[in-house]
């Protein structure tokens, strides 16, 4: 017999799982449509595995996200860091390059969105 990959089966190949089964050679899930219970609990372990994987693939960049930000303000705070702009400002400089304000309100409130979603 091949490998099933259709929930409907032959009536060759239902009557010869069912011959499988009065043997004990192959056990049933009641939802299963003839499938043997061993494929359903590989196929949810498969699901389950990829949900795992999925959610620690986002922890990480949730924690990435929050370093990222909390070291961010640690430098906006930093005197030094101030100072730098303070002395440039003075100098008569103007910084008109890109920024990351606007961004950086998005991850934050991402973020703080994450948060409540797991409370």
């Amino acid at each position: 017999m091949t490998e099933q990959t259709s929930p409907v089966l032959s009536r060759e190949e239902h009557r010869q799982q069912l011959e499988k089964h009065k043997r004990g050679e192959q056990q049933f899930d009641q939802r299963s449509q003839g499938y043997p219970r061993q494929k359903i609990v590989e196929h949810d372990n498969a699901q389950r595995e990829q949900l795992e994987a999925a959610q620690e693939r986002e922890k990480k960049l949730v924690d990435a996200l929050g370093i990222l930000i909390t070291r961010l303000d640690e430098v906006h705070e930093d005197e030094q860091y101030k100072s730098v702009w303070f002395s440039y400002h003075n100098h008569g400089g103007r910084y008109t390059g890109p920024t990351y304000t606007q961004e950086l309100m998005i991850a934050r409130k991402a973020l703080a969105q994450h948060g409540e979603e797991e409370t």
